[in-house]
């Protein structure tokens, strides 16, 4: 006699329907121009999570310190990489300032030397089988689909596709979005979210998928503005720790942390 075993779902009453946020449905617009609706609708969906854990748990393997050293060696060995003021910098991006006059495709070619290094790394222990995966420079390539309105164009890719073929959203395991100034960043993630969500909505079974972009920093190095506070213009109720207290202060920009010396007009910041 086969064995029963009671259910745990209640008896009895109605099953509420699952709660869904209002979203618009897109209409007939391409992809690229509803891009600031996805970015929008799509913010409350992202989760930060901590990148090692992550790894651990979704990765096929994770490099060990070890494999990233020897790694680092050999591009040190290559001439790919060198030692500067005790950091290790990537050969072909010390001038920054260099760079920042030239085109996106000149400023970023020496990404796929330095790609191509790190693929033919053999991993500690040797034997593991090299992926398929390559990286490749699409600069305003179209992610081909079968899905109509997928027009979404990227830099470049971490992609499974052989060399001379273009980009699919079956292929792609990490879109790229170049640009050359920090101040674009914003325009590089917001292009990045929408070709992760054409690649996403391609194949259901997708549970993740990754992006990078890169921007060139200021020639200080760390791509950030400073302002001096000179005086609060509204400080009401700035105090009250139960809400979202806005003071508004009279600024101007500086150079630096250390160097207080105004470089623009006065300005007004707002500290949420």
């Amino acid at each position: 006699m086969a064995d029963y075993v009671e259910s745990s779902i209640p008896k009895g009453g109605a099953v509420k329907d699952t709660l869904r946020s209002v979203r618009t449905d897109g209409s007939s617009h391409s992809i690229t121009n509803s891009r600031c609706q996805i970015s929008e609708e799509m913010d409350g969906e992202f989760l930060v999570y901590d990148s090692g854990v992550f790894m651990a748990k979704y990765l096929p393997f994770v490099p060990t310190d070890a494999d990233i050293a020897k790694c680092t060696r050999g591009m040190l060995e290559s001439h790919l990489m060198l030692r500067q003021d005790g950091l290790l910098r990537f050969k072909d991006f010390v001038n920054i300032s260099d760079r920042i006059d030239a085109s996106e495709k000149v400023a970023y070619e020496h990404l796929v030397a330095i790609a191509d290094s790190i693929g033919r790394y053999e991993l500690i222990p040797e034997g593991r089988s090299r992926n398929r995966y390559h990286y490749r420079k699409f600069p305003g390539a179209t992610i081909r689909s079968n899905i109509a309105g997928s027009n979404t164009k990227i830099d470049a890719c971490i992609t499974s596709s052989a060399e001379g073929l273009p980009p699919t959203t079956s292929s792609i395991a990490v879109p790229a979005e170049y640009n050359l100034h920090t101040a674009d960043r914003y325009d590089n993630n917001r292009k990045v979210v929408s070709a992760n969500v054409q690649i996403m909505n391609a194949d259901p079974r997708r549970m993740f998928t990754f992006r990078y972009t890169y921007e060139i920093p200021n020639s200080d190095g760390e791509g950030s503005r400073f302002y001096h506070t000179i005086k609060p213009i509204s400080e009401y109720r700035s105090n009250n720790i139960t809400g979202r207290m806005t003071r508004v202060w009279l600024t101007c920009e500086v150079a630096s942390v250390t160097h207080s010396t105004p470089i623009g007009p006065e300005c007004i910041l707002k500290d949420v």
